[in-house]
């Protein structure tokens, strides 16, 4: 589903129930509310799906031996891992991880890293190890190229908390990067917690994600 059809779902459930709340119904303040949905479920879910993330393109300068990249969105980051990769040219993806693990890895006796990439203080930074240049890496000469290029922009994949920032998103076309499994539930949760909907969904109708027989809750009790 897109957003734009996720929200009038929402707003054709409410005003079926007779809720007039002008604040609440505006469609700003709803995609408002997805968002924050989206990002709490992400974040207490721990799946890395492709659904979920997005393409955002970053501008680098150099400094020194290092690359960096100042301008980074508001990011969605898992508490076991940053989930965020560099893409080239050809859309090889590129780990980025946190400094320390950057840090660490440059350590090793066993194994030098052709590229170190890591996040510091809502800033990217990128170094590349001269040594993979030399072996002729095709990916770390296509990333030297486009760094050391006029416009030095790379784009990422990231879970982006603004879904809107993404590259080429369109909220009226392009499918809303949230786990499609997951969607109804967010959904059930907006209407119960914000509106005091809850909706029943019969085991026939879950594959087809459509609810029915709407229930109104009130406190401790429930109406049908």
């Amino acid at each position: 589903m897109t957003e734009w059809e996720i929200i009038y779902s929402l707003l054709e459930t409410i005003r079926d129930n007779e809720i007039n709340d002008d604040d609440k119904m505006s469609v700003d303040y709803l995609r408002h509310v997805l968002y924050s949905y989206r990002a709490d479920s992400i974040k207490n879910d721990h799946e890395m799906s492709e659904e979920i993330f997005q393409e955002y393109k970053l501008i680098f300068e150099k400094d020194n031996q290092l690359f960096v990249a100042k301008n980074l969105p508001d990011i969605i980051y898992d508490k076991s891992r940053y989930g965020i990769s560099i893409l080239d040219m050809y859309g090889t993806e590129l780990p980025v991880v946190s400094k320390e693990e950057a840090v660490n890895s440059q350590k090793s006796k066993m194994y030098v890293p052709p590229y170190i990439a890591y996040i510091q203080n809502q800033r990217i930074y990128v170094k590349i190890n001269q040594e993979s240049l030399n072996t002729k890496s095709i990916e770390m000469q296509n990333l030297y190229t486009i760094l050391n290029g006029p416009t030095k922009e790379l784009s990422i994949s990231c879970i982006l908390a603004k879904p809107t920032d993404g590259v080429n998103y369109d909220w009226k076309k392009t499918p809303f990067p949230f786990y499609t499994n997951k969607l109804n539930t967010i959904k059930q949760n907006i209407l119960r917690r914000e509106f005091g909907i809850m909706l029943e969904v019969k085991k026939d109708d879950i594959q087809n994600a459509r609810a029915d027989n709407i229930i109104y809750q009130d406190e401790s009790k429930l109406y049908k």
